[in-house]
């Protein structure tokens, strides 16, 4: 009778432990791999636009050069890609004898979040002018979460190699006055971030591994489903509190709840939080000025859809945030903006009027999103065409 190794069962018992972990660790690689490929959402911002910014100079980012992705925004699949200057389009190529340039600044209203390059209104606004037989390129230099402040630090980095003939600030009453307040972003995970925001995920261990892992992202989402009060978007919402000189320019404003679609800005008479936000604004647009000298700078004024539906949607919607209708005037930001720029002898642009035009406004902004539709930038771009054209004195 032959007697069995004592060593065989240890030795088997090694071999299934060794097998199980390689099939762990594959299925966990395809599992990655599946889910990098599929995922859409991501818990800093859409997976597919994972790496389309870096840190830039400043605290603020920019656009990362080279970059080819595409975003998906209710159902619809766009292409992303940005050029070797960090603005989104194709290569820019030598300028032709007598051909002008223009610089278009801006925030993801201007940029064409959820539509294609060509049909945000900087493209629409360079198709129709060169289609008019103008000379001229324009270029969308907008960077999505942009305020007025980092526009003229794009400025800054723009004007040396790009030489702009003409400018325009694109200024979106729905949150630039809020942007102008946080001034210290970082890049993580290849999405922007407050820093605050960011020294808080990373600090955390889970915050470590939904920033690296899908899986882990996965995990994450089941379970922020089985348990709302603990799971990590809860922390990373509390930890995105200003701080420092953030907190002290933030004081007296509304929660974050009442501050959707900037609304509370259009309080009447203004407060010391409106005066204060419309002062940020006005040095921004000085600082602009100072840099082009005799070159013009446009101001647009890009409005809400709230401030592009009829007034008695407006207060309801204002009413719904928990703000007085009787103290908020749908045109106040409007006006306070139009009178900076006038107070500066700058030309002015308010898209309000072309995007609420008939037969339904509604149709101009991607539902559930509040971004422009393919028609709101058509309209945009029509509303811009006649200063620019006389500003180029083409």
């Amino acid at each position: 009778m032959t007697e069995t190794s004592p060593t065989r069962p240890k030795r088997r018992k090694r071999v299934y432990v060794i097998a199980f972990a390689v099939l762990g660790v594959a299925t966990f690689a395809l599992l990655e791999v599946s889910l990098r490929l599929f995922m859409s959402s991501h818990l800093l911002g859409p997976a597919e636009t994972h790496g389309y910014v870096e840190a830039a100079s400043g605290g603020t980012v920019q656009l990362a050069p080279g970059f080819r992705g595409h975003q998906t925004i209710a159902d619809r699949r766009v292409e992303l890609r940005t050029n070797s200057d960090r603005i989104r389009g194709p290569e820019l190529g030598p300028p032709e004898p007598g051909e002008k340039s223009v610089l278009v600044l801006g925030d993801s209203m201007t940029f064409g979040w959820g539509v294609e390059e060509e049909e945000a209104f900087p493209a629409q606004v360079g198709a129709t002018l060169a289609g008019e037989g103008h000379r001229v390129t324009v270029m969308n230099g907008a960077i999505p979460g942009y305020g007025s402040r980092e526009m003229a630090l794009a400025l800054e980095r723009f004007d040396g190699p790009l030489q702009p003939d003409v400018v325009v600030a694109c200024v979106y009453i729905g949150n630039d006055f809020e942007d102008d307040v946080w001034v210290d972003k970082v890049v993580v995970g290849g999405f922007p971030m407050r820093r605050a925001t960011a020294e808080a995920v990373e600090s955390s261990w889970r915050g470590w591994l939904a920033i690296r892992l899908r899986s882990w992202l996965l995990v994450e989402s089941l379970w922020r489903s089985a348990s709302p009060a603990s799971n990590l978007w809860t922390f990373v919402e509390a930890a995105s509190e200003p701080s420092g000189e953030e907190a002290v320019a933030f004081q007296g404003w509304p929660p974050p709840e009442r501050r959707i679609d900037g609304l509370f800005m259009d309080r009447e008479p203004a407060g010391a939080v409106q005066e204060a936000a419309f002062a940020r604004l006005g040095e921004s647009l000085d600082r602009m000025r100072a840099m082009l000298g005799a070159r013009p700078l446009l101001v647009v004024i890009v409005p809400t859809q709230w401030h592009c539906f009829p007034e008695l949607v407006y207060q309801e919607r204002v009413r719904r945030l928990g703000l007085d209708p009787a103290e908020h005037r749908m045109d106040n930001m409007r006006r306070a903006v139009a009178k900076l720029a006038a107070d500066r002898e700058l030309p002015c642009v308010d898209l309000t009027p072309a995007l609420s035009a008939r037969p339904n406004p509604a149709l101009r902004f991607i539902p559930g999103d509040r971004h422009l539709t393919p028609l709101g930038h058509r309209d945009a771009a029509a509303a811009i065409v006649p200063e620019l054209r006389r500003l180029l004195g083409d």
